[in-house]
């Protein structure tokens, strides 16, 4: 948290994706979190993968809506996904293949001109690797 990029108000992160290695990898994750951060009231912290209910309707939801801020993935978000405001990206699980690697970052982090989401964003652009 002391280390991400937050949103203009500088009181929240920006949106972000942490890629865990399994659903109860990423459970106890957003579990970690929510004990450390309570003044969020497990607001700020979704796990989004294919074991959750609504898959879809929650990658939706933390595409378009300010809350959550957090996604919890495990290779549901690893590539070919486009969230406009996306800001900072944990890799909490080994990728052992260079191009993955590099395909997860280019694909999360490419400028996105006609983005109309860029409230979580700073200087309302993106990281250009």
């Amino acid at each position: 948290m002391e280390y991400a990029l937050s949103d203009k108000s500088g009181q929240l992160p920006g949106k972000s994706i942490v890629f865990a290695i399994t659903h109860k990898h990423a459970m106890r994750l957003a579990e970690t979190f929510n004990e450390m951060y309570p003044q969020y009231d497990g607001k700020l912290v979704q796990v989004i993968d294919s074991k959750m209910e609504r898959a879809d309707k929650l990658l939706n939801k933390f595409k378009k809506e300010s809350l959550p801020r957090i996604a919890i993935s495990v290779d549901m978000l690893d590539t070919g996904v486009d969230i406009p405001d996306l800001v900072n990206l944990a890799f909490m699980k080994p990728v052992n293949s260079n191009i993955k690697f590099w395909q997860m970052i280019e694909e999360e982090t490419a400028v996105t001109e006609t983005c109309k989401h860029l409230t979580g964003c700073p200087a309302k652009r993106r990281i250009d690797f």
